[in-house]
C-alpha cells in the first residue's frame, strides 16, 4: 500500500513537471509570434515611409498629408515645420491590414543654405506592434482606449543624409 501511494506520487508529479513545461512552452511561442508580427509591422511602415519620403520632396505636401501603403489603411501625418535651422517631425500612425500598428516619427534636419531650405539629414524611427494602435496622434481613438497587455514593440531605424 505504501509503494503504491509512493509510486503515484512520483508519477503524479513527472505529470505536472510535464504540464508545466508545456504551458511555458506554449506561452513563450505566442509572444515569439507576437513579436515577428510587431518585426514586420515595424518593417513594412518604415519602408512605406522611406518609399514616400525618398519619392518625393515633401513627405506632407506630396501626399497631401496622408500616406498611402498597399498594407495599410491610409495614415495621416501630424506635422511640426518650425522655421530653420530647426528639426522638421512628421508623426504618423498607420493600422496594417494583418491587425497590426506602427508608430512611425520623421525627424529632419533643415537649414537655410543661400537662401534654401535644405534637408541635411532625415531620421526615421518606426515602432511595430502586434496589435491594433488604440489611439492616433491627433487624439482619435478606436473602441478601445488602452493598448493590450500583451502588446509587444519592436522598432526599425533609418538615418540618412545627402
Amino acid at each position: 500500500m505504501l509503494y503504491t501511494v509512493l509510486i503515484s506520487s512520483v508519477i503524479l508529479m513527472i505529470g505536472l513537471t510535464i504540464l508545466n513545461i508545456t504551458i511555458s512552452q506554449t506561452a513563450l511561442s505566442g509572444t515569439s509570434r507576437g513579436s515577428q508580427a510587431a518585426f514586420y509591422a515595424a518593417n513594412s511602415s518604415l519602408e512605406c515611409v522611406l518609399y514616400w519620403d525618398l519619392g518625393f520632396d515633401d513627405l506632407y505636401k506630396t501626399s497631401g498629408g496622408n500616406i498611402l501603403c498597399p498594407t495599410a489603411s491610409p495614415a495621416s501625418i501630424v506635422t511640426t515645420k518650425p522655421t530653420p535651422p530647426a528639426t522638421w517631425t512628421y508623426s504618423i500612425e498607420m493600422n496594417l491590414s494583418n491587425g497590426t500598428c506602427a508608430d512611425i516619427v520623421v525627424l529632419k534636419d533643415v537649414d537655410v543654405v543661400d537662401s534654401v531650405t535644405v534637408v541635411t539629414s532625415t531620421t526615421i524611427s518606426s515602432s511595430g506592434f502586434n496589435t491594433t494602435c488604440p489611439c492616433n496622434f491627433t487624439g482619435v481613438c478606436g473602441t478601445d482606449p488602452r493598448p493590450s497587455p500583451f502588446r509587444l514593440e519592436r522598432g526599425m531605424r533609418v538615418v540618412y543624409s545627402f
